[in-house]
C-alpha cells in the first residue's frame, strides 16, 4: 500500500466515525457561539458544562474553530480565576512593540 493510498485510507476512517459520532439534532457555530462563554464559566466553577448545553463537546470535536474559540476562553478564565489575569496597560504596550517591530522589519 502507498503513503497516498494510506493517508486516503486514514482520512476516510476520520470520515466514517465522525459520521458515526453524530446525532439528530446538534449545535451549529452559532448556537455554539451564544453559549460558550456560559459554557467554560460553569465548568470552571467546578459544574458539568452540560447543565448549559449537552451538545457542546461533540461540537467542539468536529469544529476546530469553535474549539479554538473554546480554549482561549477557558485559557483566560483559568487566568482569571488564578487571579493571574495581566493588567490592561502592560497588554497595550506589548502589542504597541509587537506592532513597531512588525512595522520595523516590514
Amino acid at each position: 500500500m502507498t503513503s497516498a493510498t494510506s493517508g486516503r485510507h486514514a482520512r476516510f476512517r476520520h470520515f466514517l466515525r465522525t459520521v458515526a459520532s453524530t446525532h439528530d439534532r446538534e449545535l451549529d457555530c452559532e448556537e455554539v457561539n451564544r453559549i460558550l462563554a456560559r459554557y467554560v464559566e460553569v465548568e470552571v466553577s467546578g459544574g458539568s458544562g452540560d447543565d448549559v448545553a449537552e451538545g457542546v463537546p461533540l461540537h467542539l470535536s468536529h469544529c476546530p474553530h469553535c474549539a479554538e474559540m473554546y480554549e482561549t476562553l477557558r485559557h483566560l478564565a483559568d487566568l482569571e480565576a488564578h487571579d493571574e489575569l495581566p493588567e490592561v496597560g502592560a497588554l497595550w504596550c506589548e502589542l504597541r512593540g509587537a506592532t513597531r517591530a512588525a512595522s520595523a522589519s516590514a
